[in-house]
């Protein structure tokens, strides 16, 4: 488990577990060590510490005063590669895909069933194939083309900036954050991106299944729009 020292008062104190540190008085700017930090960090300045600090405890001034080098370490050589998260399961991203599927199949069918119907009422040559039957075949010429595109951006427009993800990722207490620097992917640019390059890409099945022989839980799209999915930290499951 991670193990983390606080530099307060000109003094080193730790190493706490994470669990410890809601009872210690963490502002913004006090200063934190971890393993896998090259330097010492204001706790505001790292993502997974945003929910043990007390905002009404400000008590450490905006200094640039860097705390001394803990003197037991002398080489960085694991790095917090997830950001203090935990990462998805392969069994949670395959459930989130059938949350989604699920959803936006049956959005999609009530989307071409309304086109589908004015196209039908208005052609009376196609009462000869007859409604179901048509509707078949239009619903499977279209709804892999513009429709399907229409339905990504509709997706990381709406969902993204409320939940940094999906529905499927809100209804199992995910989220999607960056692999660059763990912030959450919450804006509609970065949704719209992330889910057009889902639906590109799930025309060819290995970049679709990557995920099934990768060490960090990514397909393909997430490597290509640099994310991962990760747990959400109790608090935003409360809050969030």
């Amino acid at each position: 488990m991670k193990e983390v020292y606080i530099f307060q008062e000109e003094k080193i104190a730790g190493p706490f577990l994470l669990n410890d540190l809601h009872l210690k008085k963490i502002s913004n700017n006090t200063f934190i060590y971890c393993e896998g930090f090259s330097k010492w960090l204001r706790a505001k300045n790292v993502p997974w510490m945003h929910d043990y600090i007390n905002a009404a405890n400000e008590i450490d001034s905006d200094t640039d005063t860097i705390p001394i080098a803990l003197p037991a370490i002398k080489k960085i050589e694991i790095t917090d590669k997830f950001f203090g998260y935990t990462l998805a399961t392969k069994k949670e991203r395959f459930m989130v895909f059938l949350i989604n599927t699920c959803i936006y199949l049956m959005f999609l069918t009530v989307i071409l069933m309304a086109v589908f119907s004015l196209f039908f009422l208005s052609d009376k040559q196609d009462l000869e194939e007859g409604f179901f039957s048509g509707f078949l075949g239009f619903y499977v010429k279209n709804s892999m083309n513009y429709v399907g595109i229409g339905i990504a951006v509709l997706i990381g427009f709406a969902f993204y900036p409320k939940f940094s993800g999906t529905i499927g990722h809100q209804f199992l207490g995910l989220k999607v954050i960056s692999s660059k620097d763990g912030s959450d992917y919450n804006s509609a640019a970065q949704g719209i991106i992330r889910e057009l390059l889902k639906s590109a890409l799930s025309f060819f099945l290995i970049p679709f299944i990557w995920i099934l022989w990768d060490n960090d839980n990514q397909n393909l799209y997430d490597k290509a729009a640099n994310t991962y999915v990760v747990k959400k930290h109790y608090s935003e499951t409360l809050f969030g």
